[in-house]
């Protein structure tokens, strides 16, 4: 049912069946509270619940079950016998990134010469291309491993086999487009013939599959011994980097991945991992996915999106702190350039906005401009697109190409609306959440109006705030110590496991600031006071009322060794 509607959401909640929730909540020995969360997360059975909350790395599917896995093993396995130049191909973007890293370090271990290759966003742009193909065979490869990428390049890799007789793999977890690439092997879930169980891993997770299946056959080759043999728990912490940054939804494989590998990055055994974590303002002493998404991630895309993303893996592969701190201060660099250009880039977007006369009617937003940094238009086009709830895309254009990026908002699938225009399109790719596109310049406006069309016609897009659940009804007096305990049960949050969300009514603003992004209020409701933090642009928390009702996590904040409760309010309305 609409329990209400706040500034930025709709409030959603679902009443849960009685029975139902006892009995989750006496068979967990849980509070109803956050017996009631699993309900909303689609976990009714004592046996389903048993499992997700203990997320056990032995629960994970076997790597066999996806399609083309014994090609990919055989055909790397005859690489490691030839003693073959390999060169792994890879995305810029953080889950590319650690893909790279974890083959890197794997390979490495096994004493086999392996190279890498990234190409630069501004020059070559996305994916695998024939020049870097050219470089690449003239480095001596016979075998090209292309990782978050390789699924659309057909003709780039028809090009390696048939000009150079070099074999590409292909381990990739973006949506098939068309026709699959004619490459030696491809793994990917989203396969129309692959049975495997869970299709939303990121790229790095299908590389840590492959790892699996690769590890397991050569201790049967005796190729490597069990003693001598990778610990692939290390690279857990890769995984979870990856699989967070690319906002993967945090269930099934993704959350057993991730709730392993942050115990790893926990443990600070990456030198570099390590070094970048300390060097992050603000103190924490736990790693959780929102500082991989909040702090980390974007320090690591940095590298890709303003200099060279070899930066970010020279970090995550190299056992020495001193290379490891100027790799950290490098990265540190480029991630406050990139703060500033995004800002710009932001203002300059609000300014053409605010010259569209209809852009109350329109469903969709798409702006263009000669001046925006191609690797930085899709950090604003979220920003665009939350705070208009539209989706939207951003392009950067150059020599009569335009080079977008674009983000959705609920439940449009974005890749699917994208296909719809493809006929204005020189090539596109990526999720329901996010995609990467170009065109020539003379189809912009055609595409634009084709793509408000397509959004505007969805079923999927409704012009209205967008939706959120609200778990329960809870009074902050309620939450006692060890309900944080529970909480932290349900982690890792993220993407279709979100932080549970309260719903509190009748509080008299007190006071109200704004400090570094950040709003500030003085809550109080019968005689007991909370303080409120919400998060948002200043000119969308202007006018709070005198009396409000909010939805909030709850969180513990530590100040002079006392742990305060406070209320993250997510959203308010007048009371």
């Amino acid at each position: 049912m609409l329990l209400g509607k706040g500034r930025t959401y709709r409030w959603l909640y679902n009443e849960a069946e009685t029975g139902k929730l006892r009995a989750l909540s006496e068979g967990l020995r849980i509070n109803q509270s956050v017996a009631k969360i699993l309900l909303n997360r689609g976990i009714s059975g004592v046996d389903d619940a048993v499992r997700f909350l203990r997320s056990d790395i032995k629960d994970l599917l076997p790597p066999e079950n996806m399609k083309d896995m014994d090609r990919v093993v055989d055909r790397v396995i005859e690489a490691i016998r030839k003693r073959e130049t390999v060169f792994i191909y890879g995305d810029y973007d953080v889950d590319g990134i650690t893909s790279i890293s974890i083959l890197l370090n794997f390979f490495r271990h096994l004493k086999m010469e392996v190279f890498y290759y990234i190409p630069d966003r501004q020059s070559e742009g996305y994916g695998l291309n024939k020049d870097a193909i050219d470089k690449i065979v003239l480095e001596g490869a016979k075998l090209i491993i292309s990782v978050d990428c390789g699924i659309s390049a057909r003709e780039e890799i028809n090009y390696a086999r048939q000009k150079y007789n070099v074999d590409v793999i292909v381990i990739d977890h973006h949506r098939v487009v068309g026709d699959l690439p004619a490459a030696y092997a491809i793994l990917d879930p989203y396969r129309d013939d692959c049975e495997f169980g869970f299709k939303p891993l990121a790229a790095v997770g299908v590389v840590f599959y492959f790892l699996i299946a690769l590890r397991k056959k050569l201790r049967e080759t005796g190729l490597i011994s069990v003693s001598g043999q990778p610990n692939l728990k290390d690279y857990l912490d890769l995984v979870a980097l990856g699989t967070v940054a690319d906002i993967m939804p945090l269930k099934g494989e993704n959350r057993i991945l991730v709730k392993h590998g942050l115990k790893v990055i926990n443990k600070n055994k990456r030198i570099g991992l390590s070094q970048l974590v300390q060097s992050c303002a603000g103190k924490f002493e736990k790693i959780s996915s929102k500082e991989i998404s909040y702090r980390i991630a974007p320090r690591l895309n940095a590298a890709g999106r303003i200099e060279d993303p070899r930066y970010a893996v020279q970090l995550l592969t190299t056992d020495d702190p001193e290379v490891a701190r100027k790799l950290v201060a490098e990265l540190n660099n480029h991630n406050s350039k990139r703060q500033r250009i995004e800002e710009e880039i932001f203002r300059q977007a609000l300014e053409q906005i605010e010259r569209i006369k209809d852009i109350e009617q329109r469903s969709s937003i798409v702006l263009a401009s000669e001046n925006w940094h191609i690797g930085v238009i899709g950090i604003v086009a979220s920003r665009i697109s939350r705070k208009f709830n539209k989706p939207s895309i951003l392009f950067s254009v150059k020599d009569g190409i335009a080079k977008g990026s674009g983000r959705s908002v609920g439940a449009f699938d974005l890749i699917e609306g994208i296909k719809k225009c493809s006929r204005y399109l020189l090539e596109y790719g990526g999720h329901k959440s996010a995609v990467g596109l170009s065109l020539g310049v003379q189809n912009l406006d055609e595409f634009r109006e084709a793509f408000e069309a397509v959004v505007r016609g969805s079923a999927e897009y409704i012009r209205e705030l967008p939706e959120i659940v609200v778990d329960d009804m809870l009074e902050p007096s309620d939450i006692g110590r060890d309900f944080f305990s529970h909480l932290e049960q349900l982690a890792p949050f993220g993407n279709e496991n979100p932080e549970p969300v309260f719903y509190s009514a009748g509080y008299r603003v007190l006071s109200y600031r704004y400090q570094k992004g950040i709003g500030i209020l003085q809550l109080k409701k019968n005689g007991r006071q909370e303080t409120g933090l919400i998060w948002g642009e200043e000119d969308m928390l202007n006018s709070i009322p005198e009396n409000i009702n909010i939805i909030y996590t709850p969180f513990l904040d530590s100040f002079q060794n006392t742990e305060i409760l406070k209320l993250r309010i997510l959203d308010f309305s007048e009371a």
